[in-house]
């Protein structure tokens, strides 16, 4: 099972529509969150177990140029990243809606829902043989992950700016297709020059959600499409010695692949916007790595690396709380 890092509120905005500064308020906070590494399970749909996305890699040798990746969207757990693999891009997605047999008895106004929609970049994708059938879309805005190399998003009513299904908690099976880079010249639904630029970014879809204020406006929900480049988010790595990288307290060497870190921290990536924000959390993924106990500090936590460690004003002001 993929162990991964939990989300955490590393960055905040300092300013009000100024560019995203990153400050850890304490030292503490970072502990106590970023610690709880934790694995994640699959879902059952209609008696098929789908992986959690957790499973799926970004390096590999895939032998095909079409693959496909299966996803269980829940609004229970909202954070949402599809990915394809690296030299791959979304070239179509497919969804429906999941509801149980008893759930249907006392629905059957559903069963368009329960149909698979398609949306597709191409005419025809070789080796694909997906037939349309007569459905009803649960979630239009799925639609806006096409043609990049991955999509993160938080999955709910809102995101879908609809509910297809009132009073139970939405599971949406979505397949997207992954087609290699060199069958972007057989794109036929945006042009050439789109595809050529999307396939090589990532992109976050944001909201302001007013149901966490207990106002449902789902037809005016304003979304912003934050894009990255892929290897913005794909690249990163810790060093091999974490006191000449600048760590300080008890860390040991250890011996972690570059691909293994990108797997462990994309999806925190992928919802970064600065540089300097990437780095420091990527410091603190290192950081666990060198001591899993959260004794090792990262770098940019130390205000001064020549005094002694033990009773020395050490800290930096990224340790300390910061006025807003």
């Amino acid at each position: 099972m993929f162990m991964t890092v939990r989300p955490i509120f590393i960055c905040s905005n300092i300013k009000l529509l100024k560019m995203i500064k990153c400050k850890i308020n304490t030292l503490i906070l970072i502990l106590s969150h970023v610690r709880q590494i934790f694995s994640f399970t699959g879902y059952n749909v209609n008696g098929r177990e789908v992986p959690p996305w957790t499973e799926y890699r970004y390096f590999g040798d895939f032998p095909s140029d079409v693959i496909n990746r299966e996803y269980a969207l829940q609004e229970a757990n909202q954070r949402t990243y599809l990915m394809c693999p690296k030299d791959y891009f979304i070239g179509a997605m497919t969804s429906l809606l999941v509801v149980t047999p008893d759930q249907f008895e006392t629905a059957q106004y559903l069963h368009l829902r329960m149909q698979p929609t398609r949306h597709s970049l191409f005419q025809q994708i070789p080796g694909d043989d997906f037939v349309p059938v007569e459905s009803e879309d649960n979630c239009q805005n799925l639609k806006r992950c096409l043609g990049y190399q991955a999509c993160v998003f938080n999955f709910g009513n809102e995101f879908c700016q609809k509910d297809p299904f009132p009073g139970a908690r939405k599971i949406l099976d979505a397949n997207i297709t992954c087609v290699k880079d060199h069958l972007s010249t057989q794109v036929t639904s945006i042009s050439q020059e789109e595809i050529m630029r999307k396939k090589d970014l990532v992109l976050h879809i944001m909201f302001p959600s007013k149901l966490d204020e207990g106002v449902e406006d789902l037809e005016n929900v304003v979304f912003t499409d934050r894009e990255a480049q892929e290897n913005f988010v794909f690249e990163q790595g810790c060093e091999i010695d974490p006191y000449k990288a600048g760590y300080r307290g008890t860390c040991s060497p250890l011996s972690i692949d570059n691909q293994t870190v990108v797997e462990s921290t994309w999806h925190l990536t992928s919802r970064i916007k600065s540089q300097v924000c990437k780095e420091r959390t990527v410091e603190v993924f290192c950081s666990f790595q060198y001591h899993r106990m959260g004794r090792c500090v990262p770098p940019h936590l130390i205000g001064n690396h020549e005094v002694a460690w033990v009773g020395g004003n050490i800290w930096s002001n990224q340790t300390y709380p910061q006025t807003g």
